[in-house]
């Protein structure tokens, strides 16, 4: 990760959204932050330039209907999804070398490892 890297938050929990964007920010990211599907959306809409990586905590479906809006518009994007239940992994997104799941709860040395992996140039 590197001050050139944007990463589209969609956090429904603001206290969650506001560690992880405090997190990236010391990681030398900008962060764009939204609370819902909607949120983000728009956000993606009105920014102008790349969005590298949509960092997603949201129901399956709500997250896999962002991926697949936002890759449209912004083309090469990467999404990291959290999720609180393994069973909840979206099966349809899993072979997409450019998206990963974490399971939470999650430590920030693997929360950046996933970050890191997922922008691994060749990916």
């Amino acid at each position: 990760m590197d001050i050139q890297t944007t990463v589209l938050l969609s956090i429904p929990q603001e206290a969650v959204r506001q560690q992880i964007s405090e997190f990236l920010a010391d990681a030398g990211c900008r962060t764009l932050a939204a609370a819902t599907e909607l949120e983000a959306m728009g956000i993606a809409e009105r920014h102008y330039g790349a969005i590298d990586v949509l960092l997603c905590d949201m129901p399956p479906y709500e997250g896999s209907r962002l991926v697949h809006a936002l890759g449209r518009q912004h083309p090469g994007l990467k999404a990291l999804l959290i999720c609180g239940d393994p069973e909840c992994i979206n099966r349809e997104l899993l072979p997409d070398p450019n998206v990963a799941f974490i399971e939470k709860p999650f430590a920030w040395r693997e929360f950046k490892h996933a970050l890191d992996t997922l922008l691994r140039p060749g990916r």
